[in-house]
């Protein structure tokens, strides 16, 4: 069999100080036959210069900067940069994580079996201090055979995959469409949503094959409190519009509703009730099943309250 060529598509921005970590992760791939396709976002630090001396070591990197006809934004350059691809499967990095040495190899050897849809592998978070935190791996010894059922096992299990521990066959993108450009938070979960629904077959690693470098817990905040978490229940809101116009809905009720209880106590517990009545559309289920007085309290005035603004 013919080496497979992988397309590693890395969206960046103002990143200089942490891409070369994440373009050595890629050149230190035990598997060579890749291609890396760098989009700059438009930065204003020196992050094109370190992405031209990775094309000058290697030319299996390519740099491009998102043409000014594309929307800004992470979701923009990696579309920018699936179009400049060539590989038969794709992995989507970004410019701040890190892919284990192996993982290509491992990924390929799979592909050597069978010609599976989609190859899914364990992964990690770590931060600055190069802490390194317990590895998340419920999903791949689930091993749901279809991307219907791993997307219920999400939601059973409360969990997710971040994109660079997928490897993605390209046909599956056509059958998609691109990452949505419009959204501006969950992009990745609303992405994974529609490309999981046409995997038919699913293979996994048995290794840890993704680093996540994590938010801080002061980053965390500030995301919150600048109004993604909004931006966050939109895209789920979208998510949960494409799962309604189904044939056969119930056939992921269990991964809406599992995220639903999630983003649901997660406001609770922060009491943002604001939110919760903004989208309780979304949230209806859980208001209904709601049994803390407290909470049914806070319900009752916030909706008074709002009655008279």
């Amino acid at each position: 069999m013919e080496p497979v060529l992988i397309s590693i598509i890395i969206p960046t921005y103002n990143r200089a100080d942490l891409l070369p970590e994440t373009l050595d992760s890629v050149l230190n791939q035990s598997y060579e036959t890749w291609e890396c396709i760098i989009v700059d976002d438009g930065s204003s630090d020196h992050t094109p210069e370190i992405a031209d001396q990775y094309t000058q070591k290697d030319a299996r990197f390519k740099f491009f900067q998102r043409p000014a006809d594309r929307k800004t934004g992470g979701n923009g350059a990696r579309n920018f940069g699936f179009l400049k691809s060539n590989g038969k499967y794709i992995k989507w990095l970004d410019s701040d994580d890190l892919i284990a040495k192996d993982l290509l190899q491992k990924e390929t050897q799979l592909l050597s079996q069978e010609n599976p849809d989609l190859i899914v592998s364990s992964w990690m978070y770590f931060d600055s201090a190069n802490t390194h935190f317990p590895e998340r791996n419920r999903l791949v010894k689930a091993a749901p055979k279809n991307g219907i059922d791993l997307l219920n096992k999400m939601g059973e299990l409360g969990e997710f995959t971040p994109p660079p521990s997928y490897l993605l066959k390209r046909e599956i993108v056509y059958l998609t469409g691109l990452w949505n450009e419009n959204l501006r938070n969950n992009q990745d979960g609303e992405f994974s949503f529609r490309f999981l629904n046409y995997c038919t077959s699913i293979k996994y690693t048995d290794t840890i094959g993704t680093i996540v470098r994590k938010d801080s817990t002061e980053k965390a905040m500030q995301k919150q409190i600048s109004g993604n978490m909004e931006a966050r229940l939109k895209s789920w809101q979208c998510i949960e519009s494409m799962i309604e116009a189904r044939e056969n809905p119930q056939q992921l009720a269990a991964y809406i509703e599992g995220h639903q209880s999630i983003l649901y106590h997660e406001l609770k517990n922060t009491g943002n009730w604001k939110l919760i009545l903004k989208f309780r559309g979304f949230f209806r289920k859980n208001i209904k099943s709601e049994r803390s007085r407290k909470a049914k309290a806070k319900f009752l005035y916030y909706q008074f309250k709002n009655f008279f603004s």
